[in-house]
């Protein structure tokens, strides 16, 4: 989502100052998220729907973006290069909206580790103990989605970074959801500055 909306952003002309390439991006994934909740809202936000539904979503909009980007406009090269994701294009401006974000957004999932550690146990047990699990569900999901725009937007879509590093920090130990986050985040950071440095 966020990847069209900065298409769009840049083909409209919108796009010609970072801020409105942030702009761009950021109501390209909400529009996204939105679309994520009306669709799932009847089933509770459940792991497996919501993962078809965003896989489904993901595939619409390549779809779009391919077509877009296959016309030939020289503005189409400022789009591959975000696509293919560096830091290339990171200043001190971009520098201190993520440094200040990641810090705010990640107190702020830090905070509900508790819910991350309870909800694996199963839907009905984490009822049992008072979680109403669809608002859980929802505001987890909403701070994922703004969490990856911030980073998104900034270095592009980085999604193997986003795989590995909780499977890492999990197969070292982590299991946890605080620990764990702090080491996924950890090693995700690592991830990207040694294949950005490679």
């Amino acid at each position: 989502g966020a990847a069209l909306g900065l298409i769009i952003a840049i083909f409209s002309g919108v796009g010609a100052s970072g801020l409105g390439l942030y702009v761009g991006g950021i109501c390209g994934a909400l529009i996204t998220l939105t679309l994520l909740f009306v669709l799932n809202r009847k089933s509770g936000f459940q792991p497996e729907r919501l993962l078809l539904t965003g896989v489904a979503l993901t595939a619409l909009m390549d779809g779009v973006q391919s077509f877009i980007l296959a016309g030939g406009d020289p503005r189409s090269y400022q789009v591959l290069a975000w696509l293919s994701g560096s830091t290339y294009y990171v200043n001190s401006d971009s520098l201190y909206f993520i440094v200040i974000a990641a810090i705010v957004l990640s107190c702020v999932v830090l905070a509900c580790a508790r819910w991350l550690d309870i909800l694996p146990l199963g839907t009905n047990e984490a009822m049992s103990i008072g979680i109403n699990v669809q608002r859980v569900r929802f505001l987890l999901l909403s701070l994922v989605a703004v969490l990856t725009v911030v980073a998104t937007l900034v270095v592009g879509p980085l999604s193997f970074v986003g795989l590995m590093a909780p499977h890492i920090a999990r197969i070292a130990g982590f299991n946890h959801a605080r620990s764990h986050m702090l080491a996924a985040g950890t090693v995700g950071m690592m991830l990207m500055l040694v294949s950005d440095w490679l």
